[in-house]
């Protein structure tokens, strides 16, 4: 008489539940996108909100990621970088590596001003010279104009910006890809991800705690455009296409399990089928 195929079977049915479990978790994510990309579309579709109420609406408890706000600030602000108005240096600026287009890209990140004890950071967009750039060693983001014509005016309390943008949540936990890499770079520092560290950063390291205290390193606001536009940098707020393919990846998994399941079943009939 056959035995029974035990050591089979336990494989088959650990091999189903994790393919089962890894299709439901595909559901639940294809919940999550479809409600976020809802969100985006209802979110930038709206009228922007300032930037100020967007941060008193979310300290109340509101979600109010991917909301278009409108942000007027200075940028830079001579103050909290501990430098005097006669000193033209603007606080650091960071680089967000990314890929647009199938390119690598490095995104602008600056703080900017928007009262007398906040500072927020914008991501100002990509940086147009810096396309294909695979190590920006030697760059001196710092020093990154406006443009030619304001270069003169950054020490004067600072440079007005009026921009539109989306408002987003920074990343609050540590993460391994979140560091500031490989080495600093003059007049500011890269990184992979937006996260509450770099955008800590911004201000100058010998910035006392005061200052630093002034820099909101939980949002931050992704820029769809300035007025006047900078020629220097192409703003990229969010992805043209954000893809959805999740019940794809449901489907793929369940059949998997589905074909498991016949495999298995073929196998004990012709194990145990008459002679």
């Amino acid at each position: 008489m056959k035995r029974f195929p035990i050591g089979l079977t336990i494989a088959t049915a650990i091999s189903l539940v994790i393919l089962i479990i890894l299709g439901t978790w595909q559901v639940q994510r294809l919940n999550w996108k479809t409600d976020l990309l809802a969100r985006i579309a209802s979110a930038q579709s709206a009228a922007p909100l300032p930037v100020e109420e967007a941060l008193r609406l979310q300290a109340a408890g509101e979600d109010m990621e991917w909301r278009r706000v409108r942000v007027h600030c200075l940028q830079p602000d001579p103050r909290i970088a501990e430098r005097s108005l006669t000193d033209p240096t603007p606080p650091r600026h960071g680089l967000i590596y990314g890929v647009v287009d199938g390119e690598i890209a490095w995104r602008d990140l600056a703080p900017c001003v928007i009262g007398p004890n906040r500072v927020i950071p914008l991501e100002r967009g990509v940086v147009r010279s810096m396309i294909g750039v695979i190590d920006p060693v030697g760059v001196s983001v710092g020093a990154l104009p406006r443009s030619t014509e304001n270069k003169e005016r950054w020490a004067v309390v600072g440079t007005p910006i009026s921009a539109i943008g989306v408002f987003r949540h920074a990343e609050v936990g540590p993460s391994m890809f979140a560091e500031a890499y490989p080495t600093i770079i003059p007049g500011g520092f890269r990184a992979t991800h937006r996260h509450s560290l770099i955008l800590g950063s911004l201000l100058d390291p010998k910035a006392d705690r005061r200052a630093k205290a002034m820099l909101i390193t939980d949002h931050y606001v992704s820029v769809a455009s300035e007025t006047p536009p900078d020629p220097a940098l192409r703003p990229v707020p969010t992805p043209p296409d954000i893809p959805n393919r999740h019940l794809e990846y449901a489907l793929t998994w369940y059949g998997l399990a589905g074909a498991l399941l016949a495999i298995y079943a073929a196998m004990l009939w012709r194990r145990f089928k008459a002679p």
